[in-house]
């Protein structure tokens, strides 16, 4: 009888790949990153941490750029 050795598939080692074909758990886990922060929504964070953060959401294959959910009040002039 043969005995047949089951190899262990590697799976790509690179840390942004996961972010490419899961674009949608990358979100949910960048909303509790939000949370945890305090911020409940990019529009209300620092410019330096707002711009990483669409930055982030930009690199994703399915490109769409995270929108708020918040009606941004328009400035009377």
């Amino acid at each position: 009888m043969e005995t047949h050795v089951i190899k262990p598939v590697k799976m790509p080692s690179s840390g942004s790949n996961h972010q490419e074909l899961l674009p949608e758990l990358s979100v949910l886990v960048e909303q509790e990153a939000l949370q945890l922060e305090g911020a409940k929504c990019w529009c209300k964070m620092l410019r330096r941490k707002k711009r990483k953060y669409l930055a982030e959401a930009c690199k994703s294959r399915r490109h769409r750029r995270r929108s708020c959910r918040r009606k941004r009040r328009r400035r009377n002039r």
